[in-house]
């Protein structure tokens, strides 16, 4: 896969599409040529060895640099512990966090897990520690939602998530004078089985 292939959408790997198509929220992006120090905080070298080679991929569109190692100011701290599900802060949100706490956690990465997994989950959550929103939040997004079933489905599992949960993650947008972003696409939105 090119560098002109490669397209991250709220869940799923995409293509053909240019490395332009995101939507980024401004007061959380990182300096121009910022080296980010990551740790991981736990879990298998394997595994470890595995988020490392596709978080490398995101070095092919931004300025911004990983380094990984085990230091412990690392901007980007990784647990596979923290709890079942797989997030990431926002950007340079990171620094507020606690450095004893982490700041990205991937619950369900395992050995077995297959490499198809690994790009979706690692390039999705990489993307939101660059800064990056979901394309559902984009300014100009105008999904029409049913919002009943959106409770519904988000209420069980695997989420488990309150109504303001579902309403902070799923129907806020971003203003526009927050975001930097590329014209809103559709190809990019969660489905119900996401």
């Amino acid at each position: 896969m090119s560098n002109e292939e490669l397209h991250i959408c709220f869940d799923r790997v995409w293509e053909p599409a240019s490395a332009e198509e995101m939507a980024l929220l401004e007061n959380t992006l990182w300096k121009p040529g910022a080296t980010l120090r990551v740790r991981f905080m736990d879990g298998l070298t394997g595994v470890q060895a595995k988020v490392e080679q596709v978080a490398r991929q995101w070095g092919e569109y931004t300025k911004i640099k990983f380094d990984f190692g085990s230091d412990p100011d690392a901007e980007i701290r990784i647990s596979f512990k923290a709890d079942p599900g797989s997030w990431s802060y926002l950007g340079n949100v990171a620094l507020a966090i606690p450095k004893d706490r982490p700041t990205m956690n991937y619950g369900w990465l395992k050995p077995e897990t297959s490499d198809e997994e690994y790009l979706r989950v690692v390039l999705h959550e990489f993307g939101h520690a660059l800064g990056c929103i979901h394309e559902h939040q984009h300014p100009t997004a105008g999904i029409p939602w049913n919002k009943p079933e959106v409770y519904r489905r988000y209420a069980g599992p695997p989420n488990f998530w309150s109504t303001e949960k579902v309403d902070f993650n799923l129907f806020k947008k971003y203003s526009a004078d927050q975001t930097q972003f590329s014209a809103f696409d559709t190809c990019c939105i969660p489905s119900p089985s996401s």
